[in-house]
């Protein structure tokens, strides 16, 4: 995580009336929807500068870095280590999927796939009584404070 980031985030969220983490969501809600204008404007005939736009390298947020955006807005601001496993899982595995199997229900089986992914996600929260105020389980979960279940 980049630590001048967190710090800047954790003294504004009080006074705001926010949780660190919410006020991390919002602000990068507000950083991306001008990027959004910028993807409609590329050419559709060359799909792969869209693809590159998305997960590609551009250093618009971190002067000096070359760092993916994906990978600033996961590690960088959030230290979402588990996000990023977990991402990486859902996209080998959709793109094993779609490779291996063809047909008709190549895309049901990529949903229940993606979906019980999700679901079992969200079962380890349920599980383990993350709170709301807590993005990434990683932190929460290895801590003396998670609540342990009776």
């Amino acid at each position: 995580m980049i630590d001048f980031l967190d710090a800047a985030f954790a003294s504004i969220a009080p006074s705001l009336g926010l949780a660190k983490d919410h006020l991390k969501l919002v602000t990068i809600l507000y950083v991306s929807v001008p990027l959004s204008a910028v993807l409609k404007r590329l050419p559709d005939d060359k799909p792969y500068l869209k693809n590159l736009f998305n997960i590609g390298c551009l250093s618009v947020f971190v002067q000096g870095f070359n760092n993916r955006i994906s990978l600033f807005f996961l590690v960088g601001v959030f230290d979402l280590w588990t996000a990023l496993w977990t991402l990486i899982i859902s996209s080998v595995g959709t793109y094993a999927l779609t490779f291996g199997i063809q047909g008709p229900m190549m895309p049901w089986v990529v949903f229940v796939f993606v979906m019980g992914h999700l679901s079992v996600s969200q079962m380890i929260r349920q599980f383990h009584r993350v709170p709301d105020t807590v993005i990434d389980n990683t932190g929460f979960l290895h801590s003396s404070a998670s609540p342990k279940l009776t």
